[in-house]
């Protein structure tokens, strides 16, 4: 569209080193008459060619300074080239380049909550593009264990490859739900932040991997090559989990703001109990306090079938085998789609185990 710029994001966010930092080598002095003067470098800007303009953050002195610089600026210079899943990374060196006072776009606090509201949604879209990559590269892999077949059966009736395809599976379950309590948390501004999305980060980025190196491994010596698929979705886990920070740096972070002072206890931040949550939860802890003796608590192997199926008829009598069942079949009528029902629902037609 005629007369509409083009801005990267915010480019300090794809710092690939393990140090939070604002770029390497970036720094900013204030000017008398409210401008800045820019000087650094800032790597890896996702489709950086296409852009008519940068979002830059950087420190000028104490304080963060977020800043508009166009694409033709005076001392910028950009340096592009294609990274291992065909998108263009770019390079943008700073040398004395004169930021104008109309074009500081926030400085202090303003920068810090600008930053973040530009940073986070993008970070949680980065882990959820992740959890898709690795959810795209566990269906196709599957569909090739179903029909490839060895020894006259199908590579998914052999059990070990069952088992391989079971971890990798609650690896993306476990991956997809911390990135969805990432963005809720983010979404509702709420503190644990930083921290859950960089757990969100770090979870989905190792899982991307892991399940792309599964996938080449089923697939065989084809799984590397650009004809199959499964090769390209590879390279994208490996170009994702390089922008933005590494899932190592992320870890970093984690742990760093978790332990910092101040911080959030995210096992609250993790539970935000509905008032009909609480009184579930209160609700089974009674039940266990009541029924549940002492001699099967913390049992060191499973227990004895007389034990189990003493324990099963108990919880039928409640209602809670299949809760979602009718009343008339031993179930409560619960709403499927209440959470505390549906966190334990496993998408049958999902499991690895029909390969």
């Amino acid at each position: 569209m005629t007369g509409v710029q083009t801005c990267a994001l915010p480019i300090s966010l794809q710092s690939g080193g393990r140090v939070p930092s604002p770029g390497v080598g970036s720094g900013a002095a204030l000017q008398a008459d409210g401008s800045i003067v820019l000087d650094g470098s800032k790597h890896a800007i996702p489709l950086g060619d296409h852009a008519s303009g940068f979002v830059v953050d950087t420190r000028c002195g104490d304080s963060l300074a977020m800043l508009y610089v166009a694409r033709n600026a005076p001392g910028l210079t950009l340096k592009t080239q294609e990274s291992v899943d065909g998108v263009t990374v770019t390079q943008a060196n700073f040398k004395g380049v004169k930021v104008a006072k109309g074009d500081v776009l926030a400085l202090g606090a303003e920068a810090e909550r600008m930053l973040d509201a530009l940073r986070f949604p993008l970070q949680c879209a980065l882990a959820a593009e992740l959890v898709g990559v690795a959810q795209e590269l566990f269906d196709r892999t599957l569909d090739y264990l179903r029909t490839r077949r060895a020894f006259g059966r199908s590579l998914g009736a052999f059990q070990a490859l069952q088992h391989r395809a079971v971890d990798v599976w609650g690896d993306i379950e476990i991956s997809r739900a911390l990135t969805l309590e990432a963005a809720r948390v983010s979404a509702q501004g709420r503190l644990g932040t930083l921290e859950l999305i960089a757990a969100a980060r770090a979870k989905a980025g190792d899982t991307a991997l892991r399940t792309a190196k599964w996938a080449v491994q089923m697939h065989g010596a084809m799984g590397f090559t650009d004809e199959c698929d499964i090769g390209l979705y590879l390279k994208r886990a490996m170009a994702l989990t390089r922008v933005y920070r590494t899932p190592e740096a992320h870890r970093e972070r984690f742990a760093a703001a978790s332990w910092a002072p101040g911080a959030p206890n995210l096992f609250e931040v993790f539970r935000a109990d509905s008032d009909e949550d609480k009184k579930f939860r209160a609700e089974v802890r009674k039940f266990l306090d009541d029924t549940l003796p002492p001699y099967l608590l913390d049992l060191p192997t499973r227990p004895k079938p007389e034990d189990a199926n003493w324990w099963h008829r108990k919880l039928a009598e409640r209602g809670w085998i299949a809760p979602a069942w009718p009343k008339e079949h031993g179930g409560m009528e619960a709403d499927r789609k209440s959470t505390r029902l549906n966190s334990s629902h496993i998408p049958l037609s999902r499991m690895p185990s029909s390969a």
